[in-house]
């Protein structure tokens, strides 16, 4: 499973985006009012479950968790070790 897949997933589940819905790849996550500050925590404890990524609290940014995409891409730096 990807990032991006798994990122709907959480979405589904936990902020209740219906099943037929889904969030394209460069939609705003953030400024789009989809994910809070909350949520954030919630879906980066997920990402790191799901994927096993270890992603550190003082390396986020905004940008990278605004799109699926950019989630995707920061999620596969982590697993590559950054």
């Amino acid at each position: 499973m990807n990032a991006q897949d798994v990122v709907v997933e959480f979405l589904r589940s936990e902020i209740l985006i219906g099943p037929q819905e889904r969030p394209g790849p460069d939609d705003a996550l953030i400024s789009g009012g989809i994910l809070d500050s909350f949520s954030i925590m919630a879906l980066l404890d997920h990402l790191e479950h799901v994927l096993g990524v270890k992603i550190a609290r003082n390396q986020l940014t905004k940008k990278d968790f605004e799109t699926l995409r950019s989630i995707e891409l920061f999620c596969g730096t982590k697993k590559a070790g950054g």
